[in-house]
């Protein structure tokens, strides 16, 4: 299970809060959306570090379904306890503080491709963009600003056909998918943040672009 602060914050209030939680409660509390939470949930009781099971009627509303409940297992409070604190938030959709700020200029650069003095700007920006996706991933209000970019998570953490990406391969496609912001490809992070893009657009763009990764010979 790769460690993120989507996961350490879920953590730190699971271990805190006596009793069983169900998504929307856990978002609520954590500033996650729904679907964050609940993708997270089911990774513990995957991992067996939380299980799960559905009430008889909902315990707020009797007029709506049941409602799934989690609670943390002996091992996943030690599991939660062996784990950092995550990292204090900040308000929702304040990205600059991410990293945010340097896209329009790795937008400019890859528009006019690298020429003579342009080249060592151009390397700077990819490296700003870079940074930028490893804000992404680390960021608590992610979700505000990138839709369902948490699909794309799930997506690269294995619901792929193929073997589940190791932290090392996860690094090495990030890198990869930077190095073609000046041809273009990389483009569709920044379309997938400014709205321009259909999620399901943007994921099926990821998903080519991550099995286009795999196909290179030095990703093999």
């Amino acid at each position: 299970m790769r460690q993120t602060q989507n996961l350490l914050r879920v953590l730190r209030h699971l271990s805190q809060v006596e009793g069983e939680h169900y998504s929307y409660g856990l978002s609520v509390a954590t500033g996650l959306s729904a679907p964050t939470a609940y993708y997270i949930l089911n990774q513990l009781v995957a991992a067996g570090y939380a299980t799960q099971h559905w009430e008889t009627e909902n315990a707020l509303d009797s007029s709506k379904p049941p409602r799934q409940l989690f609670r943390l297992t002996a091992a996943g409070r030690q599991y939660a306890a062996s784990r950092p604190t995550p990292a204090p938030q900040v308000a929702g959709g304040d990205l600059d503080t991410a990293g945010v700020a340097p896209l329009p200029a790795v937008r400019e650069e890859a528009q006019r491709g690298p020429s003579g003095t342009q080249s060592a700007s151009l390397t700077r920006s990819k490296q700003q963009s870079l940074n930028l996706v490893q804000a992404v991933l680390a960021h608590p209000h992610a979700y505000t600003a990138y839709g369902s970019y948490y699909e794309v998570i799930a997506f690269i953490e294995g619901y792929h056909a193929g073997p589940r990406p190791t932290e090392t391969r996860w690094v090495e496609f990030q890198s990869w998918l930077q190095t073609r912001v000046g041809q273009g490809q990389g483009q569709v992070l920044v379309q997938f943040r400014q709205g321009r893009q259909n999620d399901g657009r943007a994921l099926q763009d990821l998903k080519a672009l991550y099995s286009a990764f795999l196909a290179c010979p030095a990703a093999s």
